[in-house]
């Protein structure tokens, strides 16, 4: 295989869209942001599942308008883990559900 065959099959857009989404996740959990989210969000551990569910659909779907995709479920799901657990919540309740949003908005 040569490089220049190796050039023209590989989707190059694709792979910087995913590495510049995980380089913007980190970017945010190095920085403090993701620890800075997950405090402002742990006051919705006294509404309800539902409604909080709902509630992170919606933030969910607003950052990945501004972000990618890749970047907005990496920096959401230990977040959003994090708070299931602290409403004693199955953290698949909320992180399916965001992934899904992540993905389709």
């Amino acid at each position: 295989v040569s490089w220049p065959e190796i050039q023209a099959r590989v989707p190059w857009g694709v792979l910087l869209l995913l590495g510049g989404g995980f380089a913007l996740a980190e970017a945010c959990r190095s920085s403090g942001l993701s620890a800075l989210l997950g405090k402002q969000l742990s006051s919705l551990g006294a509404l309800p599942p539902t409604l909080v569910l709902l509630l992170l659909m919606l933030l969910a779907a607003g950052f990945s308008t501004f972000t990618s995709n890749v970047a907005t479920t990496s920096i959401l799901l230990p977040v959003v883990a994090a708070l299931a657990g602290s409403m004693r919540v199955h953290p698949y309740y909320f992180m399916v559900p965001v992934t899904l949003t992540t993905s389709l908005s």
